[in-house]
């Protein structure tokens, strides 16, 4: 199948900012914004979101990634600005733009899983129609998730160390873990999906939050909205291990649109 994508010149906030929509003959009632990390390009580590974006291109769900403003192709003069928020909520303005009747889909990989986050409130201040939050081995640099609950803390009713750090009230604490924390409040009738793979500290985050957290355990479903992908490498570079994800991802942002037809 050929795939066909077009460069895209976003008015960002800051700047100008360079993006690529794939040309698909639409069959899903979804859009999808794959959000880069920060201060990074558009491809993604391991050209994950390049992969994915025709992965979903061949199941006819479009696609937009984009540089935002201190990485990639945007203009460094933007850098000096750069306001992350703005930024998603103005490629999530072009991607609607093309699909006008389409619902908005989220995608982070890792690190872009927290910025996506923190800028929901601007997503959803521009009355843009958000269906769904996707994340990808989602990190949390602040907290260490590996530090298991023991058996004593489980017999007193004690949380782990992880959701202590968590639920820190502390006014030094970074705003992370709350931002990180409070999340499936924020979500207003959007859906939250995760999958994680090789990335020892997103599956330990995950599972922590599923075992400790009812409102995460809510918002995934009791874990029908979480997904492990054992032994997939950093980049998902084994043909198995992608099938999986990508179908997974598939399967979670389109079936709530069409269950609802």
């Amino acid at each position: 199948m050929t795939i066909l994508e077009q460069p895209r010149i976003i008015g960002g906030v800051t700047g100008s900012l360079v993006g690529v929509t794939t040309a698909v003959v639409r069959t899903a009632d979804v859009a999808v914004l794959i959000a880069p990390v920060p201060a990074h390009p558009r491809t993604g580590e391991h050209r994950l979101h390049v992969r994915l974006a025709r992965e979903l291109t061949r199941v006819g769900v479009p696609s937009l990634r984009f540089d935002p403003a201190d990485g990639g192709d945007s203009a460094p003069s933007a850098a000096q600005a750069a306001r992350y928020d703005g930024d998603l909520v103005a490629a999530a303005t072009d991607l609607l733009a093309l699909h006008p009747d389409a619902q908005l889909v989220l995608v982070g990989f890792g690190d872009a899983a927290l910025p996506i986050a923190r800028s929901l409130p601007a997503v959803r201040t521009a009355a843009l129609p958000v269906n769904a939050l996707c994340f990808v081995d989602p990190r949390l640099a602040t907290v260490r998730p590996i530090e298991a609950r023991g058996l004593w803390r489980r017999i007193i009713g004690r949380a782990s160390p992880t959701m202590e750090a968590l639920r820190d009230d502390s006014p030094s604490l970074h705003d992370d873990e709350r931002i990180w924390l409070g999340l499936p409040d924020r979500l207003r009738g959007a859906s939250l999906h995760v999958a994680t793979g090789h990335d020892l500290h997103a599956r330990e985050l995950m599972r922590t939050l599923l075992a400790e957290d009812r409102d995460w355990r809510r918002a995934l479903r009791n874990g029908e909205r979480f997904r492990s992908v054992d032994g997939a490498d950093a980049g998902y570079a084994q043909a198995g291990h992608w099938r999986t994800l990508v179908e997974w991802i598939v399967q979670q942002i389109t079936h709530r649109r069409r269950r609802a037809r």
